[in-house]
Protein backbone atom coordinates (compact mmCIF):
# COMPACT_ATOMS: atom_id res chain seq x y z
CA UNK A 1 0.00 0.00 0.00
CA UNK A 2 1.29 3.47 -0.94
CA UNK A 3 0.00 6.77 0.43
CA UNK A 4 -0.10 9.76 -1.90
CA UNK A 5 -1.23 13.29 -1.24
CA UNK A 6 -3.02 15.29 -3.89
CA UNK A 7 -3.28 19.03 -4.48
CA UNK A 8 -4.51 21.07 -1.52
CA UNK A 9 -7.78 22.02 -3.20
CA UNK A 10 -10.51 19.43 -3.72
CA UNK A 11 -8.35 16.32 -3.61
CA UNK A 12 -7.68 14.35 -0.47
CA UNK A 13 -5.06 11.86 0.60
CA UNK A 14 -4.97 8.86 -1.73
CA UNK A 15 -3.82 5.39 -0.77
CA UNK A 16 -3.02 2.87 -3.52
CA UNK A 17 -3.52 -0.84 -2.92
CA UNK A 18 -2.15 -3.82 -4.83
CA UNK A 19 -3.38 -6.31 -2.23
CA UNK A 20 -7.13 -6.87 -2.07
CA UNK A 21 -7.06 -7.89 1.61
CA UNK A 22 -5.42 -4.57 2.56
CA UNK A 23 -8.02 -2.69 0.53
CA UNK A 24 -10.92 -4.61 2.08
CA UNK A 25 -9.52 -3.91 5.56
CA UNK A 26 -9.36 -0.19 4.74
CA UNK A 27 -13.03 -0.08 3.72
CA UNK A 28 -14.31 -2.31 6.53
CA UNK A 29 -17.38 -0.82 8.14
CA UNK A 30 -18.46 1.13 5.05
CA UNK A 31 -21.27 0.13 2.72
CA UNK A 32 -19.92 -1.79 -0.28
CA UNK A 33 -21.12 -2.48 -3.80
CA UNK A 34 -19.64 -5.57 -5.45
CA UNK A 35 -19.94 -6.08 -9.20
CA UNK A 36 -18.59 -9.02 -11.15
CA UNK A 37 -20.72 -8.32 -14.27
CA UNK A 38 -22.70 -11.52 -13.80
CA UNK A 39 -26.15 -10.04 -13.02
CA UNK A 40 -29.12 -9.58 -15.33
CA UNK A 41 -28.36 -5.83 -15.64
CA UNK A 42 -25.31 -6.81 -17.68
CA UNK A 43 -27.06 -9.21 -20.09
CA UNK A 44 -27.28 -6.45 -22.75
CA UNK A 45 -23.46 -6.27 -22.81
CA UNK A 46 -22.65 -9.87 -23.66
CA UNK A 47 -20.13 -9.83 -26.51
CA UNK A 48 -20.62 -8.91 -29.34
CA UNK A 49 -23.43 -6.75 -27.91
CA UNK A 50 -22.43 -3.52 -26.18
CA UNK A 51 -23.80 -0.28 -24.74
CA UNK A 52 -22.23 3.14 -24.20
CA UNK A 53 -23.61 3.49 -20.66
CA UNK A 54 -25.16 1.18 -18.08
CA UNK A 55 -26.33 1.60 -14.49
CA UNK A 56 -26.20 -1.31 -12.06
CA UNK A 57 -26.48 -1.09 -8.26
CA UNK A 58 -26.54 2.73 -8.32
CA UNK A 59 -23.21 2.86 -10.17
CA UNK A 60 -23.10 4.10 -13.78
CA UNK A 61 -20.48 2.73 -16.17
CA UNK A 62 -19.69 4.78 -19.32
CA UNK A 63 -17.34 4.90 -22.28
CA UNK A 64 -16.68 8.20 -24.04
CA UNK A 65 -15.93 6.32 -27.25
CA UNK A 66 -16.50 2.67 -27.95
CA UNK A 67 -18.83 0.54 -25.94
CA UNK A 68 -19.03 -1.50 -22.75
CA UNK A 69 -19.07 -5.20 -23.38
CA UNK A 70 -18.49 -8.30 -21.26
CA UNK A 71 -17.07 -11.71 -22.12
CA UNK A 72 -15.23 -14.64 -20.60
CA UNK A 73 -11.85 -13.50 -21.94
CA UNK A 74 -11.48 -10.76 -19.31
CA UNK A 75 -13.09 -12.65 -16.43
CA UNK A 76 -11.13 -12.99 -13.22
CA UNK A 77 -13.86 -15.11 -11.65
CA UNK A 78 -17.29 -16.17 -12.83
CA UNK A 79 -18.16 -15.98 -16.49
CA UNK A 80 -17.63 -12.33 -17.44
CA UNK A 81 -15.24 -9.41 -17.27
CA UNK A 82 -15.67 -5.92 -18.74
CA UNK A 83 -13.79 -4.13 -21.52
CA UNK A 84 -14.18 -1.35 -24.10
CA UNK A 85 -15.22 -3.07 -27.34
CA UNK A 86 -13.51 -0.57 -29.66
CA UNK A 87 -10.23 -0.47 -27.74
CA UNK A 88 -9.98 3.25 -28.41
CA UNK A 89 -6.85 5.10 -27.31
CA UNK A 90 -6.81 6.17 -24.60
CA UNK A 91 -8.85 3.14 -23.64
CA UNK A 92 -11.19 4.49 -20.95
CA UNK A 93 -14.12 3.32 -18.84
CA UNK A 94 -15.68 5.78 -16.38
CA UNK A 95 -17.69 5.04 -13.26
CA UNK A 96 -19.91 7.57 -11.50
CA UNK A 97 -21.85 7.16 -8.30
CA UNK A 98 -25.56 7.79 -8.11
CA UNK A 99 -26.90 8.93 -4.76
CA UNK A 100 -23.70 8.27 -2.82
CA UNK A 101 -20.07 9.34 -2.77
CA UNK A 102 -17.30 6.81 -3.28
CA UNK A 103 -14.61 6.36 -0.65
CA UNK A 104 -12.76 3.58 -2.46
CA UNK A 105 -12.68 1.50 -5.61
CA UNK A 106 -10.78 -1.67 -6.35
CA UNK A 107 -10.84 -4.30 -9.07
CA UNK A 108 -8.86 -6.96 -10.88
CA UNK A 109 -7.18 -5.77 -14.12
CA UNK A 110 -5.37 -7.46 -17.01
CA UNK A 111 -3.87 -6.19 -20.29
CA UNK A 112 -2.64 -7.50 -23.65
CA UNK A 113 0.48 -5.30 -23.59
CA UNK A 114 2.55 -3.83 -20.75
CA UNK A 115 0.65 -0.73 -19.70
CA UNK A 116 -0.25 1.56 -16.83
CA UNK A 117 -3.87 2.09 -15.95
CA UNK A 118 -4.46 5.53 -14.52
CA UNK A 119 -7.30 6.09 -12.07
CA UNK A 120 -8.76 9.57 -12.60
CA UNK A 121 -10.55 10.56 -9.40
CA UNK A 122 -12.94 13.46 -10.14
CA UNK A 123 -10.54 14.42 -12.96
CA UNK A 124 -7.33 14.16 -10.89
CA UNK A 125 -4.92 11.53 -12.28
CA UNK A 126 -3.47 8.84 -10.01
CA UNK A 127 -0.86 6.69 -11.80
CA UNK A 128 -1.15 3.07 -10.78
CA UNK A 129 1.46 0.27 -10.95
CA UNK A 130 2.22 -1.24 -14.36
CA UNK A 131 0.22 -4.21 -15.59
CA UNK A 132 2.35 -6.63 -17.57
CA UNK A 133 1.08 -8.50 -20.61
CA UNK A 134 0.49 -12.18 -20.09
CA UNK A 135 0.02 -11.85 -16.32
CA UNK A 136 -3.17 -13.03 -14.78
CA UNK A 137 -5.34 -10.30 -13.32
CA UNK A 138 -3.75 -8.06 -10.69
CA UNK A 139 -5.60 -6.14 -8.02
CA UNK A 140 -5.53 -2.34 -8.11
CA UNK A 141 -7.45 -0.19 -5.67
CA UNK A 142 -7.54 3.24 -4.08
CA UNK A 143 -9.15 5.02 -1.17
CA UNK A 144 -9.46 8.78 -0.69
CA UNK A 145 -9.75 10.61 2.59
CA UNK A 146 -9.87 14.25 3.68
CA UNK A 147 -12.13 15.28 2.04
CA UNK A 148 -13.79 11.91 2.20
CA UNK A 149 -15.35 10.78 -1.01
CA UNK A 150 -15.40 11.33 -4.75
CA UNK A 151 -18.17 11.11 -7.33
CA UNK A 152 -16.38 9.61 -10.35
CA UNK A 153 -13.41 7.50 -11.32
CA UNK A 154 -12.14 6.79 -14.83
CA UNK A 155 -9.86 3.88 -15.65
CA UNK A 156 -7.60 4.94 -18.54
CA UNK A 157 -4.60 3.49 -20.30
CA UNK A 158 -2.65 5.29 -23.04
CA UNK A 159 -2.05 2.10 -25.02
CA UNK A 160 -2.82 -1.57 -25.01
CA UNK A 161 -6.08 -3.35 -24.55
CA UNK A 162 -7.27 -4.06 -21.04
CA UNK A 163 -10.17 -5.62 -19.22
CA UNK A 164 -11.22 -5.98 -15.61
CA UNK A 165 -13.48 -7.87 -13.25
CA UNK A 166 -14.63 -8.18 -9.64
CA UNK A 167 -14.96 -4.55 -8.54
CA UNK A 168 -15.64 -3.50 -4.96
CA UNK A 169 -16.80 0.07 -4.33
CA UNK A 170 -16.88 1.57 -0.85
CA UNK A 171 -19.72 4.08 -0.68
CA UNK A 172 -20.50 6.93 1.66
CA UNK A 173 -24.15 7.89 2.09
CA UNK A 174 -25.04 11.21 0.49
CA UNK A 175 -25.32 14.15 2.92
CA UNK A 176 -29.10 14.07 2.54
CA UNK A 177 -29.20 10.41 3.54
CA UNK A 178 -27.05 11.13 6.59
CA UNK A 179 -29.32 14.04 7.53
CA UNK A 180 -32.47 11.95 7.12
CA UNK A 181 -30.92 9.12 9.13
CA UNK A 182 -30.02 11.57 11.89
CA UNK A 183 -33.53 13.00 11.91
CA UNK A 184 -34.98 9.49 12.09
CA UNK A 185 -32.76 8.51 15.01
CA UNK A 186 -33.61 11.76 16.79
CA UNK A 187 -37.36 11.21 16.23
CA UNK A 188 -37.20 7.66 17.59
CA UNK A 189 -35.35 8.92 20.68
CA UNK A 190 -37.87 11.73 21.20
CA UNK A 191 -40.82 9.29 20.90
CA UNK A 192 -39.23 6.90 23.41
CA UNK A 193 -38.62 9.75 25.87
CA UNK A 194 -42.17 10.97 25.42
CA UNK A 195 -43.61 7.52 26.20
CA UNK A 196 -41.63 7.23 29.43
CA UNK A 197 -42.87 10.59 30.74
Amino acid sequence: MVALFGPAIGFGAITIYTDEDDYLSAIAGLNVIVDGFEGADWDVTRYPSYVSTLTAQDVTWTTASGGLTTNAGWANSGGYGIFNIYNSKPDTIMVTSGTTLLFGVGGWFAATTDTTINFEIDGQVVTMPTIFAGESHIFLGITETDPAGFSSVAFTTPGGNWGADDFTFAVIPAPGAILLGGIGIGLVGWLRRRRTL
